[in-house]
C-alpha cells in the first residue's frame, strides 16, 4: 500500500462525496462537518451500487441505493452487514492523500 494524491483540499465540500479511481478501482473521499477527511471504497459492499452520490452524516455514510449505513471511522455496518473498506487519509500541503492498495 502506498500514499496516493486524491485531490486538492478545496475540492472537498461539506459531507459530499468526491469520487476518484486508483488502479482501476473506485473510491470516494468525504470531509465531515468537523473537518475530518475519510476515504472508502467507491461501491456499497451490500448492493455494489456507486457511493459517489452518498452524503455523510457525522461519520455515518448511507448508500443512496439501498440505505445501508456504515461508520467511516472503521467501516462497520450499522445493520451487521459486510463492512465497507476504509483507508487511512492525510492532508499534505493542501492535498488529500489516501493510503491505497497498489
Amino acid at each position: 500500500m502506498g500514499w496516493v494524491v486524491v485531490c486538492p483540499t478545496e475540492e472537498l465540500q461539506d459531507e459530499e462525496a468526491v469520487p476518484f479511481h486508483h488502479a482501476g478501482l473506485p473510491y470516494v473521499v468525504f470531509e465531515a462537518d468537523d473537518g475530518t477527511v475519510f476515504c472508502c471504497a467507491g461501491s456499497c459492499p451490500v448492493c455494489d451500487a456507486p457511493l459517489a452520490g452518498a452524503v455523510l452524516d457525522g461519520t455515518v455514510l448511507e448508500c443512496p441505493a439501498d440505505g445501508a449505513a456504515f461508520d467511516l471511522t472503521d467501516g462497520t455496518s450499522e445493520e451487521d452487514g459486510p463492512p465497507l473498506p476504509v483507508f487511512s487519509v492525510r492532508v499534505v500541503r493542501g492535498r488529500v492523500e489516501a493510503q491505497l492498495p497498489d
